[in-house]
């Protein structure tokens, strides 16, 4: 993610050593964040002026991508992984699974389905690493 970061900031960057027109016109096309930072951080007095690290880490595509990417499924392979490596838990969610499909049946609702302590704790730790 540094690498591509440092990618974009250079490309900005280049594009606004090129002149105001080569730049303008990137702006124009997307008017990202990234070229709007690089633009104030030019347009800034010496002193006030970013390093390149800070600027790139001023930048939220970082935090937007990392957000964007960050989803159910990779959640669930968290879980399975800490499960995969602790096999009393493991066990014991099972266990607890195995308990509720006798109870409830396979095609569980919702209400019933978060009525599982151990479930909930398991999954309630897994978001809390």
């Amino acid at each position: 993610m540094h690498q591509t970061s440092m990618e974009i900031f250079e490309a900005k960057k280049k594009a606004l050593e090129q002149g105001e027109s080569a730049f303008a016109a990137q702006l124009d096309e997307g008017k990202d964040i990234m070229s709007i930072l690089v633009k104030a951080n030019s347009e800034a007095a010496e002193a006030d002026r970013l390093s390149d690290e800070e600027v790139i880490g001023q930048a939220p595509f970082r935090t937007f991508t990392f957000a964007g990417t960050d989803t159910t499924s990779n959640a669930l392979s968290r879980i399975l992984h800490l499960l995969s490596t602790q096999p009393k838990v493991q066990d014991r969610l099972r266990a607890e699974i195995t308990e509720a499909i006798s109870t409830y049946g396979e095609n569980m609702t919702y209400d019933e389905l978060v009525s599982l302590p151990f479930l909930d704790a398991v999954c309630r730790e897994t978001l809390r690493l």
